[in-house]
């Protein structure tokens, strides 16, 4: 039994004197840098929630947001390709893009490499709705 416990004593000893911390620690949190693609739009209307991929109604979207907080987004549809700058910042679990003085501040969710808002917008064909979407990180 001394011997057993003699055994554990060391073995625990070893454990806590090999770990030592790290002194160039990397960051596995997702961070909100980097190039964005709309993945996934989802309609929320009064009769359900539609689901839609960008692509399949001829339209995409591509978000960079520098580390100098910079933005650029570019928008192509069946009008053509739009590109828009301006500045971002995040507090709080809230992302504000400020495009020509004008900021839009929305609440996102980041899991890994998906970053989700909700916000509202014009859709021809169905009015001014409240929309989810979904970017995947490039």
């Amino acid at each position: 039994m001394k011997n057993l416990l003699k055994s554990l004593l060391l073995l625990s000893l070893l454990t806590f004197t090999a770990c030592s911390e790290d002194s160039n620690p990397t960051s596995s949190e997702p961070t909100l840098t980097g190039t964005w693609k709309l993945t996934a739009i989802t309609i929320h209307t009064g009769s359900g929630d539609l689901n839609l991929l960008p692509e399949a109604i001829g339209y995409s979207m591509t978000v960079v947001l520098n580390e100098d907080g910079t933005y650029q987004a570019t928008y192509t549809d069946a009008d053509g390709q739009y590109t828009e700058t301006g500045t971002w910042t995040e507090a709080g679990g809230k992302l504000t893009i400020t495009v020509d003085g004008v900021p839009e501040t929305v609440e996102y969710t980041l899991s890994g490499n998906k970053l989700t808002f909700s916000t509202t917008m014009d859709i021809e064909g169905f009015g001014t709705q409240n929309v989810t979407l979904e970017f995947t990180k490039q």
